[in-house]
């Protein structure tokens, strides 16, 4: 490392100075992690102008190595504090792996602020950019692009964040080229590729946002999404549930209590159901007729029933002898909650 950066240690953190004061980037941010290395790496990485030495040392790093040197990266950050820290966390557990931790700490490693980093990470704003805008902006002869109206976003957010935070005036010390050149760089780097895939990606991002932290010791990223998504579906039928009045309320409970005794999965498995009843399964079988929700053509035929389902989340499914298609007994019209408690009691 050239001279001009020293590395000083301070209640278990290291901080990049430069030339007898403490290092700030472009965005006015300091340098510091629990991870000496990282530093080091960065001080080379700006003094010898080599811009893949940060990714270079994080390579030493497996993934829950790099997700607890972010853990604490974000622990730190003050900028955008209505963020959740640890849902921050989450997201980078659940969602990125490798490379993708790499390049969200490099781009750390260039602006000082790792949520600034997350949200250029994550947006693509080639996808985001107004077309129309921008076209109605030239004939005024104002020239506008993705990248600089995203830097200019982030130049606001930057400018009223000192303001309010620091009681400090950034207006001239920001450089909304340095923040054009960064998003050009670092921008929708930890996005997958592909529309679906993104499509899930922002979904749990959601999903993650809307969550409190949860212990992942013993949960890989598939569980630990797949359980965010149990509770996300058991809030809706708890809300559902608490808008049915008295009577149909009685009523449901008679058919989840019913369908709750049985445990007739066969090939439905009981990873995702709490419990199945299957007609065909017993000598006094329980049918009834049930109208589905209407279709796009408005319409909804009255149906005959086959399988119950019990979901872990509470809902209960009953499926279409005819295709076999599973509805959500209390989206279903008419007289479909009074047909299947008669079925089930005779009353």
């Amino acid at each position: 490392m050239k001279q001009r950066f020293t590395i000083v240690g301070k209640d278990g953190r290291y901080f990049l100075w430069e030339d007898g004061h403490e290092y700030t980037t472009p965005c006015l941010f300091s340098i510091s992690s629990c991870d000496k290395g990282l530093i080091e790496a960065i001080g080379r990485k700006i003094s010898e102008n080599k811009p893949n030495l940060v990714k270079l040392y994080l390579r030493k790093f497996n993934n829950s190595e790099l997700v607890d040197i972010l853990k604490d990266l974000f622990s730190i950050d003050g900028y955008w504090p209505q963020y959740n820290i640890t849902n921050n966390s989450n997201l980078c557990a659940v969602l990125l792996e490798g490379i993708q931790l790499r390049k969200l700490i490099d781009a750390y490693s260039e602006c000082g602020s790792i949520n600034l980093a997350l949200s250029v990470a994550v947006d693509d704003v080639e996808e985001d950019f107004d077309d129309f805008m921008a076209g109605m902006a030239v004939t005024s002869g104002i020239m506008m692009s993705a990248a600089g109206d995203a830097a200019q976003l982030h130049y606001d957010n930057l400018c009223e964040y000192f303001e309010d935070q620091h009681n400090r005036d950034v207006s001239e010390e920001l450089s909304i080229d340095f923040l054009e050149q960064f998003i050009l760089k670092h921008n929708a780097c930890i996005l997958p590729k592909g529309p679906r895939a993104r499509r899930n990606f922002w979904n749990t991002m959601e999903l993650l946002d809307s969550k409190p932290a949860y212990d992942k010791e013993n949960l890989n990223n598939e569980e630990l999404v797949k359980r965010m998504q149990e509770e996300e579906e058991s809030d809706r039928v708890s809300k559902k549930i608490a808008e049915l009045d008295e009577e149909k309320s009685r009523k449901f409970e008679i058919v989840r209590e019913f369908v709750s005794k049985h445990d007739d999965f066969g090939s439905y498995g009981n990873q995702r159901y709490k419990a199945v009843y299957r007609p065909s399964w017993h000598p006094e079988p329980i049918c009834f007729w049930f109208n589905p929700p209407f279709n796009e053509k408005g319409e909804s035929r009255p149906r005959v029933s086959n399988t119950l389902i019990l979901t872990k989340t509470g809902r209960v499914l009953v499926e279409d002898e005819r295709d076999g298609e599973l509805y959500d007994i209390l989206d279903c019209l008419g007289g479909t909650l009074d047909n299947v408690v008669y079925a089930i009691t005779g009353e």
